[in-house]
């Protein structure tokens, strides 16, 4: 795309910024948290928005409430490339724990303030700004976009990003998510997972007699558990192609988690989440279950880390233990795909600054097009308080983000 028409674009954006502002804030003033995950108000309000701009929306609503909208740029027979962004956030929790409204939709000081700042309501604003600044300037595009503003990811994505992409109603030669990262990382893989529950069988019997006699299954787990949590310290190899992002993740990953958060890199995690067993204190244990969480890098198999948690196991010679648990490979797309290469010098081209590819801890929608062997990249602007209390983000951060979309789209 030519210099003079990004410069129109730019230029248009930064002319109608309160408009950006004021989509931020009336996305945050909408109180749809997830669960429950009723989305009808704010997706009435995204279609809203989406037309007026003289754009025709799709809704797709698979269950009552759960509603995806759906709009395209471009000519069908070009390539496709998706904006997927999520409208549901997490419950705010305790009103009295917030500063500020946290769906006041207010604006102070640079920052825009409530749940959903960050996780992603002003990353899914500067993509429908992005979206009808394009669409309004009759700019010509070389690919189809379409943009695809769905309910639940919150919640696993049922009814939104993994029904669209099942059923078939859309599909895409690559995706950018809205997801936050930060304002020159373009995270191009994510971790994998295996999880579920352990359980410990016991002989109970009267407390007055334990530990000479009876069997506690909370005592079994918990010799079980340490032993299982020596897993962490397997290191898995990197595959050649990310070698060098791992590399500079290392460096990355202590600024961002602290000292030592370079080793997930490698890794696994191994998280005890929760403990439930025994009936009464005056009874040993029959029974104990415990919900097991681990994320595994680029470079494990999770079939081959589910072995390893049964060969622990067995090796801890601990009797009635029983393993229920599922997983996924960790992924990631090569740095040479063309989304990589056209987002990462849409950031250098907007922000003057180099792109940093991203290997991300968490997980998201992405893991959904992966295995639909779509492309896919998260960039998102990146704020405080996700999924906690006092949630903002900087004006700055979202405008930022904008300018990489808008770029983007002219130029995939």
């Amino acid at each position: 795309m030519s210099e003079k028409l990004e410069k129109k674009i730019l230029s248009k954006l930064k002319s109608n910024r309160k408009e950006l502002v004021k989509l931020c804030s009336d996305l945050l003033s909408i109180k749809n948290e997830n669960p429950p995950g009723d989305m009808t108000e704010i997706a009435g309000f995204v279609k809203d928005y989406i037309k007026a701009s003289g754009c025709e929306c799709q809704v797709v609503e698979p269950q009552k409430g759960r509603i995806s909208v759906l709009s395209h740029l471009g000519e069908k027979e070009q390539p496709n490339l998706i904006l997927n962004g999520h409208m549901d956030v997490v419950p705010a929790g305790d009103p009295t724990r917030w500063s500020f409204n946290p769906y006041g939709g207010e604006v102070r000081d640079g920052l825009l303030l409530g749940r959903g700042a960050s996780d992603m309501k002003c990353g899914l604003a500067a993509m429908m700004f992005s979206f009808r600044n394009i669409a309004e300037s009759d700019v010509p595009l070389k690919s189809k976009v379409t943009l695809m503003v769905v309910p639940d990811e919150e919640t696993g994505s049922r009814f939104g990003t993994r029904h669209l992409l099942e059923k078939k109603i859309v599909t895409g030669d690559a995706c950018i998510i809205g997801e936050p990262t930060g304002p020159n990382l373009v995270e191009i893989g994510q971790k994998g997972s295996v999880g579920g529950t352990i359980r410990v069988n016991g002989s109970p019997i009267h407390s007055s007699l334990s530990p000479i006699r009876g069997d506690s299954a909370i005592m079994k787990m918990a010799k079980l558990l340490p032993q299982l949590q020596e897993l962490h310290e397997v290191e898995f190899p990197t595959p050649p192609e990310i070698k060098s992002v791992v590399e500079d993740n290392k460096i990355l990953y202590r600024e961002l988690a602290g000292e030592g958060a370079e080793k997930m890199l490698s890794h696994a995690s191994v998280n005890f989440g929760v403990i439930r067993g025994g009936t009464k204190s005056n009874v040993v244990a029959e029974s104990c279950e415990c919900t097991l969480d681990m994320r595994i890098p680029q470079g494990a198999k999770h079939m081959d880390v589910i072995q390893m948690l049964h060969n622990a196991i067995k090796e801890s010679g601990i009797d009635g233990v029983t393993l229920d648990v599922r997983g996924r490979d960790a992924f990631y797309i090569s740095p040479e795909e063309h989304i990589v290469k056209v987002v990462g010098n849409s950031v250098e081209k907007a922000l003057g600054t180099p792109p940093r590819l991203f290997i991300q801890w968490a997980c998201s929608d992405v893991a959904a097009f992966h295995q639909k062997n779509i492309p896919t990249v998260q960039y998102g602007p990146h704020g405080s308080g996700i999924h906690g209390y006092d949630e903002k983000i900087q004006v700055e951060a979202v405008e930022n983000a904008a300018k990489v979309y808008s770029l983007a789209l002219l130029n995939f």
